[in-house]
């Protein structure tokens, strides 16, 4: 969940245009590793809780092959890997193409249940996941723990992550938006970064929050902050403020990053 950043260092810096535009790729990258993961996590959590565990692995099987109907599974006792095949192949959910295995792995844990996800050169065609994801269903909640390298056009990076996500409108679940709180940190080509993520919404098709903000902190420990709002149905408003600096971009839905005036 949140977790308070050590607040040392520089913080009367200024960010640098490199640092600046590190951070708006990582955001942008790790927001569209987002919008896979939650379709895999929805995938994964469509059963019923107080279910047993061959009844969970037996309703996912069967969500799977109605909505996916391309994928191949391989079932065990407590464990589905779907291979997606490749791009070309045109394997959708949800309006999205995918490509690359997910691995789940499923555990009871008193009123809960875990899955475990581990990704293998699983792809949307925007960002390719190679690592994990730990997830706990329950209470009308999702825990998620992410450890992967992500890849994407302009960067590639090695993310951990750790959030919690509530459905905006738990009528509609993943396509009515969700909201978040948590945290992420990173290593990318500068160094470290790490992230607090403070009451966004996002939606699955959107590759930001269409509301809330995170608290960024520098490889050189410059604290800023990034907030969002939305402007139309395809574009998302990112305001960045740094120490004496105010930048303001649109970024639409497949992550193209326009700086405006503010």
């Amino acid at each position: 969940m949140a977790s308070s950043l050590g607040l040392g260092g520089c913080f009367g810096d200024r960010i640098s245009a490199e640092e600046l535009r590190a951070a708006i790729d990582a955001v942008v990258v790790l927001g569209q590793a987002r919008q896979a993961v939650d379709d895999v996590v929805e995938i994964s959590t469509s059963f019923t809780i107080g279910e047993g565990l061959e009844a969970i692995v037996e309703e996912v099987r069967a969500f799977l092959e109605s909505q996916a109907p391309c994928t191949e599974l391989t079932v065990g006792d407590s464990q589905i890997t779907v291979d997606f095949g490749s791009l070309t192949d045109d394997c959708s959910y949800r309006g999205h193409t995918y490509g690359g295995q997910v691995v789940y792995s499923f555990e009871l844990a008193g009123d809960e249940v875990h899955v475990t996800h581990d990704y293998i050169a699983f792809t949307n065609g925007e960002v390719t996941l190679d690592g994990g994801a730990d997830v706990v269903w329950g209470g009308g909640a999702r825990d998620i723990e992410t450890d992967f390298t992500v890849t994407g056009e302009k960067v590639s990076l090695n993310a951990r992550g750790d959030r919690r996500m509530t459905w905006v409108d738990p009528v509609q679940g993943l396509g009515g938006g969700v909201r978040i709180d948590g945290d992420h940190d990173w290593t990318g080509p500068l160094g470290h970064w790490t992230m607090s993520i403070d009451g966004v919404e996002a939606r699955a098709q959107d590759p930001l929050p269409q509301a809330g903000s995170y608290e960024l902190v520098t490889p050189r420990d410059v604290l800023a902050t990034l907030s969002f709002s939305r402007v139309d149905d395809d574009t998302i408003e990112m305001v960045f403020e740094g120490p004496r600096q105010r930048r303001v971009y649109h970024v639409n839905s497949v992550g193209v990053v326009d700086e405006v005036d503010d």
